[in-house]
């Protein structure tokens, strides 16, 4: 069996050289240039005592499983594999759970997929997190990887994330992960794409309020287009936008979402928002949504998934017609 790299000094050089060497025992051609490649950036930002007692053979398999996760993706897909390292089964093994996601580099995927992880009550022994620069063809097969801090036309920067945490045995809880961790990587992808639209839809909103502003106090009015400009300057983390009217009468009145207006996390989110609707709020807030002010502010019952796990600050505009009353709003999710 091979020996335990010991030496912390010189783990580094020594663990590369070695994978690497490996790599090409095993594989060929460009298929060999490609994984070495891809393992010198795997383990280049790893902390020597995170691995300095782990055997060489499960270093090198490790990084290979990865890499075959990796060797097909299509960009805007979240490859993701959890599974318990068995030597016999995948050529490396540990004590731990392993959690292996190949995804587009995108901001807040570490701290959310973290976040997630802790939800579940599952211990990290262990990230590793290149960010590395590959080429792909038109069916996602890995064509290239470019060395550490290369640039070229046509390459995509994918994260490529793997977690050790404590070891779980139940295979329903592991899938049950795997979904979760996808899912929140898909609300990360939503709230960053989303990103710049909501921003610009919350100056939209100044602009209506300043040319055609609601019959309220005047000096309410400029108070919220102030407000929102300070939210936009980089004052508030945009992760969700949606749009309501004002449905039914009397004690059945209740907002009810535009369809295809919502952006980030509320963009598939039609009728019942689960966790993030309307009547899921306490019904003191909800009581405040029909009320003749313009903004209503409150803390969802929600933590936010995205980022940082704080509850989601909720902004709602309030729409008004001539005669004063609310007839629906315009809903921001985010963190302050």
């Amino acid at each position: 069996r091979p020996e335990i790299v010991a030496h912390a000094l010189d783990v580094d050089e020594t663990l590369i050289d070695t994978v690497c060497s490996r790599l090409r025992q095993h594989l060929t051609g460009d298929d060999a240039t490609r994984a070495e490649a891809f393992a010198r950036q795997y383990y280049r930002w790893v902390s020597p005592e995170d691995i300095a007692e782990r055997r060489d053979l499960d270093l090198y398999g490790a990084a290979l499983a990865h890499f075959d996760v990796a060797r097909r993706r299509a960009p805007g897909v979240t490859k993701a594999r959890i599974y318990n390292p068995e030597f016999e089964v995948h050529g490396w093994e540990s004590p731990h759970t392993a959690v292996e996601i190949v995804t587009d580099d995108m901001p807040f995927l570490i701290d959310s997929i973290g976040m997630e992880l802790n939800r579940h009550g599952f211990g990290v022994h262990l990230i590793i997190h290149p960010v590395i620069q590959v080429r792909r063809d038109g069916e996602g097969n890995l064509l290239e990887v470019l060395p550490h801090g290369a640039q070229a036309d046509g390459t995509l920067a994918e994260s490529v994330i793997h977690a050790e945490v404590a070891r779980q045995t139940d295979p329903a809880e592991l899938e049950q992960l795997e979904a979760q961790l996808k899912r929140v990587i898909d609300e990360v992808r939503a709230a960053v794409t989303d990103w710049p639209d909501m921003r610009a839809l919350a100056l939209d909103v100044v602009a209506e309020l300043g040319t055609d502003p609601p019959p309220l106090d005047a000096d309410e009015v400029a108070e919220a287009r102030e407000f929102l400009v300070w939210l936009e300057d980089h004052n508030f983390v945009f992760l969700g936008y949606r749009d309501y009217e004002l449905t039914g009468e009397g004690a059945e009145l209740s907002l009810e979402s535009v369809p295809d207006s919502g952006l980030g996390i509320l963009r598939h989110a039609e009728g019942d928002e689960s966790s993030r609707g309307f009547d899921s709020l306490p019904p003191a807030v909800r009581s405040h949504a029909f009320e003749p002010y313009l903004l209503n502010l409150t803390k969802a019952n929600a933590r936010a998934t995205v980022h940082r796990p704080s509850f989601l600050d909720y902004v709602g505009i309030k729409r008004f017609d001539e005669a004063g009353r609310v007839i629906g709003e315009r809903r921001f999710l985010g963190l302050f």
